[in-house]
């Protein structure tokens, strides 16, 4: 199955992969989270062949046997925070070989250094990932993150963010956990928080302990605790603390979503950040409409046909992921 991996991600770089081939490579992404990293590793030494001029094919022992000499002092290419199978090298050893990008890339480029990241999630669902900290983490769909650093032994565990993901940290007082989401650092002890990042916004929502928030290299910095919101918008840099912020700031992992009383602008916002979506109202009167409920592991379409059904709205589609709520009013 490897092979076939390989040949898909060179066709998918090529723009040549068929809908059917992708379907089936989704497929097996999504059986679990070792295929999901392997994936990913596969992708990053394939994009690194892009970076460097073709030369003659090596054969394939000799890469082996020398991807071996410069990873086996590194815990092979895994983070030391996940285990990852041996085979998992020995594939994208081959890799390199079949792609002709030569042993040299692995003392120039490889070698020791290690600023690139170690391991990278990308998954194609919600997935849940249990370091070897003992950290747990929910990453969302479509998010990334990075772990920048060996989580058992260097000063500071440290991943990168882009996305959604809710964190529950094992406290270690001489090890801060950080996280880097665009140049924010969020530095912590031993909490469980939400971090939602992407090039518009910030979002940390504290569920329990005590969590810092500052500038990446700078010493001003926000606290945050427990049931503390802090939201930047990153284009103006303007920022702020909510004390009562949305129950629903993980929703996306609790599979709930909870309503009272909640202003309807306020509740198509969480709408739109649990399912990926697009809402827009039609009225702009009817945002201050107050809607009450509960949902559990419910799709757009109920939650938004309730919606509809309690102000006498009309919902219709555009098939691309936008819904509209038109006329209504409310009671």
């Amino acid at each position: 199955m490897e092979e076939q991996v390989i040949q898909w991600i060179i066709a998918d770089s090529r723009h040549q992969l068929s809908d059917a081939d992708r379907q089936v490579l989704d497929a097996w992404r999504s059986e679990g989270p070792d295929n999901e990293r392997l994936y990913q590793a596969l992708v990053q030494v394939w994009s690194v062949s892009g970076e460097y001029a073709p030369v003659d094919m090596p054969d394939q022992d000799k890469a082996w046997e020398h991807f071996s000499a410069h990873t086996m002092n590194r815990e092979a290419v895994s983070s030391p925070g996940v285990k990852t199978r041996m085979s998992w090298i020995r594939v994208a050893a081959l890799l390199l070989a079949a792609i002709g990008i030569g042993l040299w890339i692995f003392s120039g480029s490889f070698g020791s250094t290690r600023e690139e990241p170690l391991v990278v999630y990308s998954p194609s669902e919600n997935a849940t990932y249990d370091l070897e900290d003992g950290s747990r983490i929910f990453l969302q769909s479509g998010s990334q993150m990075e772990l920048l650093s060996d989580l058992l032994d260097d000063p500071y565990r440290q991943v990168r963010l882009t996305g959604s993901a809710f964190f529950e940290i094992h406290p270690d007082a001489t090890r801060p956990f950080e996280i880097k989401a665009g140049d924010q650092m969020i530095q912590v002890l031993g909490t469980s928080f939400h971090v939602r990042s992407n090039d518009a916004e910030l979002d940390v929502v504290v569920r329990e302990g005590h969590v810092a928030v500052s500038r990446d290299g700078q010493k001003d910095r926000v606290d945050l605790y427990k049931q503390q919101h802090y939201h930047l918008d990153k284009t103006s840099g303007m920022t702020s603390v909510d004390d009562e912020p949305s129950g629903n700031a993980w929703s996306w992992q609790s599979g709930i979503l909870e309503f009272y009383a909640t202003p309807l602008e306020d509740v198509l916002t969480d709408i739109e950040r649990h399912f990926h979506i697009q809402v827009r109202l039609a009225n702009p009167s009817n945002s201050s409409c107050r809607f009450t409920s509960r949902f559990s592991d419910a799709d757009a379409s109920t939650v938004l046909h309730s919606i509809a059904a309690t102000f006498d709205m009309e919902l219709r589609s555009s098939g691309q992921g936008i819904y509209y709520l038109t006329d209504g009013k409310c009671r």
